[in-house]
């Protein structure tokens, strides 16, 4: 398909506000593209850009879903722990990107997966051991735990 064919496809698979916000292209814009930035782009590219402009969430709003995905996470039912972790790095991954650069301690990110393993009070004794019975405070200490 060309691009202008892309782009009636894509609008006409749309639904509900978005469709209606997609439908306000002319249709030199559905067949040339426009300009985005001062950028001409493709028909396909400026209907995408003109959908995040309206529908993309805020800045402030991926910051707080990521800060709160990492706060409340949990295991799910049935996971095995390398699932839990592998998950839990990609949340701490999720905070940094779209967290506006906020950081939590490594004690923090420690205490949070640890809790969210369920270990009770003798295990983490034994996790912690190497440390005095004290949360890890380097990222490398982290990895060890």
């Amino acid at each position: 398909m060309t691009p202008p064919q892309q782009c009636a496809a894509i609008i006409f698979r749309l639904g509900g506000a978005a469709r209606e916000v997609a439908r306000m292209m002319t249709p030199d814009e559905v067949f040339n593209g426009g300009l985005v930035n001062g950028l001409h782009v493709d028909p396909v590219t400026l209907l995408i850009h003109g959908l995040a402009v309206r529908f993309a969430p805020l800045d402030e709003e991926g910051s707080l879903r990521a800060a709160n995905e990492l706060l409340t996470f949990t295991r799910r039912q049935g996971e095995s722990i390398d699932a839990l972790i592998s998950r839990f790095e990609v949340v701490r991954v999720r905070v940094r990107t779209e967290g506006g650069g906020a950081q939590m301690s490594v004690e923090s990110m420690a205490l949070l997966v640890l809790r969210a393993c369920g270990v009770n009070q003798q295990q983490f004794m034994q996790l912690t051991q190497p440390w005095q019975n004290r949360l890890p405070t380097t990222e490398n200490d982290f990895s060890i735990l």
